[in-house]
């Protein structure tokens, strides 16, 4: 349901036509200009592409193209990866213009007598911004700003390069190597809040945000007619004896995403700042040092994230540099039974 509900398209606005056509106009502009995943060169040279001779054949790619933004616009949730299947189409609209740019100058020359230092400037220039923009997105794409893409580095070096990208895995794999040196039982976390767990080594249980909480199963009291927000939590001695019957020796918590989540997909409300320092009261886990670097202030944060702060975790708010702050993720350990 939640993945459903997440995926969806904003069947909503079929009740509301002249939201329909602000939203339509919206995501035309954001594909044909805002985009940062293609150049603007693209719809800038579809239009003369219709003042080719070949218009029975533009005519047919255009409809084909519409015919997938529309699908797009009205079966997905939006994301730009889903239009993907439309670029080839509009590339060859836009090579169909470029040749029709060309030849259009060369027509001028030929036939309207236009003097040769105004064709040869527009052809140049035409010819520079096409290479000067083609090579700023080739360098752009094969950088890292588009993400990892180094496939035939040594894993090592990926792996410290996708650290920067998840510093509670950074920060765990430290604690792993530190915990394995100094204890026999091996590390094993139960993740809230985190499913980037690729580059995470040794033992973990997770779950996604459209999976039932494993937090909320194994630590709450059962029962599916009470709301997650007001399920009871089972006592201390449940709760630390089940923690000990799947091995988890720490309990880590991405804040960040949790709220994310939240202001997109949704979390479950059982899972909540106060719940957990609940269980810090009680002895069950034992709060681990923040790095100062894992702190983002709150009047960095969005509208909507700072909302959610003050109506479900004020408790996570604490102050970094004088300034209000929240720690992107808290890395609990686990308090070991005797006959464990």
């Amino acid at each position: 349901a939640k993945f459903k509900a997440g995926h969806a398209a904003p069947t909503h606005l079929l009740t509301n036509p002249q939201a329909l056509i602000f939203d339509l106009w919206e995501k035309v502009i954001d594909v044909t200009s805002k985009s940062d995943w293609q150049s603007p060169l693209m719809f800038g040279l579809i239009p003369l592409a219709w003042l080719a001779p070949c218009r029975e054949r533009v005519r047919g790619v255009s409809l084909y193209a519409l015919l997938f933004f529309l699908l797009w616009f009205f079966m997905t949730h939006r994301i730009d990866r889903f239009w993907v299947p439309m670029l080839p189409l509009l590339c060859i609209l836009a090579a169909i213009g470029t040749r029709q740019l060309w030849k259009s100058w060369q027509y001028e020359y030929e036939h309207e007598g236009l003097p040769m230092p105004i064709v040869l400037t527009g052809v140049i220039s035409s010819i520079a911004t096409v290479v000067v923009v083609t090579a700023y997105h080739f360098v752009f794409a094969t950088s890292g700003f588009c993400g990892p893409n180094n496939y035939v580095q040594p894993y090592e070096l990926v792996q410290q390069q996708a650290f920067k990208f998840t510093p509670l895995i950074a920060y765990l794999e430290q604690l792993r190597e530190v915990h394995n040196h100094e204890d026999s039982e091996p590390m094993r976390v139960l993740l809230v809040g985190e499913a980037q767990i690729f580059d995470l080594r040794g033992g973990y249980v997770y779950n996604t945000v459209f999976d039932t909480s494993l937090f909320e199963e194994w630590t709450g009291v059962p029962g599916d007619d009470v709301p997650s927000g007001k399920r009871a939590m089972k006592s201390p001695e449940e709760v630390l004896a089940v923690l000990n019957e799947h091995g988890i020796t720490h309990v880590a918590v991405n804040w960040h995403e949790i709220l994310r989540y939240r202001t997109t997909y949704g979390y479950t409300d059982y899972v909540t700042p106060a719940r957990v320092n609940e269980l810090v009261y009680d002895d069950v886990l034992t709060r681990l040092p923040t790095p100062a670097a894992a702190y983002v202030e709150t009047e960095k944060l969005s509208g909507s994230w700072q909302q959610q702060l003050r109506n479900w975790g004020p408790e996570l708010v604490t102050r970094q540099g004088g300034r209000p702050a929240i720690p992107i993720f808290t890395v609990f350990e686990v308090r070991q039974q005797k006959n464990h």
